[in-house]
């Protein structure tokens, strides 16, 4: 369940990076309502994958959220 919570961090941080410039300048209220939202639900499910337990990348090293720091691990 973790890796479908970093997925979909992953589509909502490519969606309110890629919607910016359709904002031009935060002057446009849709866009600019998808920024915030997808900002948003990213930096939550980041958070709730790093919660439920350390993922690892392809060098053998596990990231893990532990009270509010970060930590890398050499498994």
């Amino acid at each position: 369940m973790e890796w479908m919570y970093l997925i979909l961090a992953g589509i909502f941080e490519i969606t309110w990076a890629t919607t910016m410039k359709l904002s031009q300048g935060f002057s446009k209220a849709l866009p600019t309502l998808i920024i915030i939202i997808g900002y948003i639900a990213s930096a939550i499910l980041l958070s709730m994958a790093l919660k439920k337990k350390c993922l690892c990348d392809m060098d053998g090293y596990r990231y893990c959220w532990d009270k509010c720091t970060w930590c890398c691990i050499i498994s």
